[in-house]
């Protein structure tokens, strides 16, 4: 069922400061922690990898023209796990980028720019900044399924979609409600995908990292 929400409170803490670890520690296993996530990945059968997310896909901006000041210690997730599974991932994570509302993904340079790199495989880690919006776990569903639909039908090649949870996060950033991130949020996507997954063209794949950094 719909759960609207007020507005969230704020707490005190380090400002978007994830859970654990030091800053260049955490730039390292963002997105890496896919492939411990989800072994099925090292099996390789892709090539070409499209990261979709946020800012905190976007990291460090190094892979842009023109880098972004301030944002060097937050790395690159996509490059790190480039690295990783030795295959061509590229990095197309939109500052602000949301699931529904005006800042959805579909509508942003960068899923145009995803969906023209004919990628076999995509990784979706999105939510963080629905957060900051009124919470609504049906209208936040259907908008991820229309995401994960437009993506397999502007991107014929794609081959496995995977959704990542967003990672834990504490503090108090840019009027994010901390506890959606940590708790309804990603309960939200797994439970999309558990439920849906299997309707789509290609195969749709939940990826929880959250037990791996807690680990880590």
């Amino acid at each position: 069922a719909s759960r609207p929400r007020d507005a969230p409170a704020r707490r005190d803490g380090p400002v978007g400061a994830p859970a654990r670890g030091s800053p260049a520690r955490n730039s390292a296993m963002r997105l890496a922690l896919l492939a411990a996530a989800c072994p099925c990945a090292l099996a390789l059968p892709w090539r070409r990898i499209a990261c979709m997310g946020d800012s905190i896909t976007r990291g460090d901006t190094t892979h842009t023209d023109e880098p972004e000041e301030g944002k060097r210690d937050r790395g690159n997730c996509p490059k790190t796990l480039g690295a990783l599974l030795g295959v061509d991932v590229e990095n197309f994570g939109a500052s602000g980028a949301s699931v529904s509302g005006k800042r959805g993904y579909v509508g942003t340079d960068e899923y145009e720019d995803a969906v023209g790199f004919d990628p076999d495989c995509v990784v979706v880690m999105l939510g963080i900044n629905d957060a900051k919006l009124a919470w609504d776990e049906d209208d936040f569903v259907e908008a991820y399924a229309d995401l994960v639909e437009e993506t397999i039908a502007d991107a014929p090649s794609v081959e496995a979609v995977f959704v990542a949870a967003p990672y834990l996060a504490v503090g108090t950033c840019c009027d994010i409600d901390m506890d959606l991130v940590n708790g309804e949020i990603p309960d939200a996507v797994a439970a999309f995908v558990e439920a849906r997954g299997g309707d789509f063209a290609v195969p749709v794949r939940f990826v929880d990292a959250r037990a791996a950094w807690l680990q880590g």
